[in-house]
């Protein structure tokens, strides 16, 4: 239609005010917006249960919800509960995808947390899940009890601490967890009073 035809030429912060316009328009932008996101983000997709929450969203919605940047563990506490948050997505491992965080800690003669990856699979199977939906904040994680990465769960996780290169790894054959040390200097000091911020991430592909 030409409606249609309008739609796929705008840019999303024009179509929504678009898409309030009429029922009509609305439909036709819900359709324009989902197709833009399934190409441009082809192989990522919102972790199933928690897209929907008390209200239902369209795919595009909640594919832009789910990408936000968010902060995933912030405070002080001298007893740190082991646990992982998982992000609100899932990624095709064939990729390429590169995964951003800003990392800081101190204080932390026990070690810092890690970055990685976890088997979406390992989600669907874990029973003692907290599941945190929150609309107003935007903070769609999911916090499992226990580091996924250093327990075997029968499923592939892997995570790394920026600082000093520790490595872990849990494979799905496996009973026990694998730890390696990476051969770098270590970039900041974790027992350090404060150190400033670190951008780091990991780069999936062809996996």
């Amino acid at each position: 239609s030409i409606w249609e035809a309008i739609a796929e030429n705008l840019w999303l912060d024009v179509l929504l005010p678009f898409a309030a316009a009429s029922l009509d328009l609305h439909r036709v932008s819900t359709k324009v917006a989902d197709e833009f996101f399934k190409y441009t983000f082809a192989g990522m997709a919102p972790c199933r249960d928690m897209r929907f929450g008390r209200r239902t969203m369209p795919d595009w919605l909640a594919a832009f919800v789910t990408l936000q940047p968010r902060c995933l563990v912030c405070g002080y506490s001298s007893k740190w509960r082991s646990q992982t948050c998982v992000l609100p997505f899932e990624l095709d491992t064939l990729g390429p995808w590169f995964v951003e965080f800003q990392y800081a800690a101190a204080k932390a003669p026990n070690g810092t947390p890690g970055i990685g990856v976890v088997d979406a699979a390992s989600l669907a199977t874990t029973t003692d899940r907290e599941t945190c939906v929150k609309f107003v904040t935007q903070d769609l994680c999911c916090r499992l009890s226990g580091d996924l990465s250093q327990r075997s769960t029968g499923h592939f996780a892997m995570s790394l601490s920026p600082y000093d290169g520790a490595l872990f790894t849990n494979r799905s054959q496996e009973e026990t967890c694998n730890c390696a040390q990476l051969n770098w200097e270590p970039i900041r000091k974790q027992q350090s009073e404060w150190n400033s911020p670190l951008h780091c991430g990991f780069l999936l592909e062809n996996r």
